[in-house]
């Protein structure tokens, strides 16, 4: 049933193994491209080490749900400026962001995205988690928000919902290689686009692939290689950004 679900959701014929060995190589790999920016600020100690100095700094940190809020919205009209160079005149769908209902919060990382809901304002909004603001440092917000709105999920989800001329299986796509896929190029784009260009920006973007690249280790080790919930978090602890409450979650 698992490797099943890999096809399904992957559309390739990979084994759990190789799944799981990828995923340990792609870690690996970002960490070596988070030892080089580590480089150019001059840093010298090990990835923990610059972690903890980042969860240090207050600069990195939100204090309301609304500050979380506006931080998003700022990062995205940068975003918004300079999305000519890749994607020509185009408008892009209406989007927002709001804040999750707090019965939400304990089960989410760091929020969804919701696409226009039929019937009502058209527009897609991220659902963020404003809680335990204090162990979200925001060095990475510019890379989710990237995914989740524009260029990532809102213009991808809004564009295909919007085509009715489309058959509703191509409308309501749930094959995770294409819409996650989409939204981590689109994210990535942001490297050429100038929106990495501060270093601490670049290692935000890079802890975001980190902390996927490491989901493909644990789901793996998980559902098909007997791990337990400890070695679980004891990985994700050891090679992502992510706090014990957001791992737990």
């Amino acid at each position: 049933a698992y490797e099943t679900l890999i096809r399904h959701h992957m559309t390739l014929k990979l084994s759990a193994e190789e799944v799981h060995q990828r995923g340990i190589e792609l870690v690996r790999e970002i960490e070596d491209d988070m030892a080089r920016v580590r480089g150019t600020l001059g840093f010298e100690g090990t990835g923990r080490e610059f972690l903890e100095q980042v969860k240090a700094d207050r600069r990195f940190y939100c204090s309301t749900g609304e500050e979380a809020g506006d931080l998003y919205l700022r990062l995205m009209g940068r975003c918004e400026a300079v999305m000519a160079k890749a994607f020509g005149s185009r408008t892009f769908p209406p989007y927002g962001v709001k804040g999750l209902p707090p019965e939400s919060e304990a089960g989410m990382t760091f929020g969804f995205y919701q696409p226009p809901v039929a019937g009502a304002e058209q527009v897609g909004y991220y659902m963020y988690n404003g809680s335990n603001l204090d162990q979200r440092p925001t060095i990475g917000a510019g890379s989710l928000i990237y995914h989740e709105l524009v260029p990532g999920h809102h213009l991808h989800v809004s564009t295909e919902m919007g085509d009715t001329s489309r058959p509703l299986v191509r409308r309501f796509p749930t094959i995770t290689a294409f819409n996650e896929g989409w939204a981590e190029y689109a994210a990535d784009l942001g490297f050429e686009l100038g929106l990495y260009d501060d270093p601490y920006d670049r290692y935000g973007r890079h802890l975001f692939q980190v902390f996927l690249a490491s989901r493909l280790v644990v789901d793996t080790g998980l559902n098909a290689f007997g791990w337990s919930l400890q070695q679980a978090r004891e990985y994700l602890l050891e090679h992502t950004a992510q706090s014990p409450t957001e791992i737990e979650s």
